[in-house]
């Protein structure tokens, strides 16, 4: 999918330090069955090397790769599950 509109979400008692969440906006589809302007929450590792990925940043969009589970969605294919990219008419 193509997401933009980036919020971060508070740590829970049941997280690790390493992972955080982000509340996106489907703002594209490649494949599956999201809809565009649906906003959806993705976990993201950001400490295990072989497993960070750099999404994502606030005003930023990027292409994900995304793989649901238990309600959330996790990469696939990291580091490489979040590629940024400009939208036509994007500020950045």
């Amino acid at each position: 999918m193509v997401a933009d509109g980036a919020k971060p979400q508070p740590f829970t008692d049941r997280e690790f330090d390493k992972f955080y969440r982000v509340n996106v906006r489907v703002a594209g589809v490649l494949k599956g069955d999201a809809r565009v302007g649906d906003r959806i929450e993705v976990v993201v590792n950001n400490i295990i090397a072989e497993h960070r990925n750099d999404c994502c940043i606030p005003g930023k969009a990027y292409v994900l790769f995304l793989q649901e589970q238990d309600g959330k969605y996790v990469f696939v294919g990291s580091p490489m599950g979040a590629v940024p990219i400009e939208l036509a008419g994007q500020e950045g």
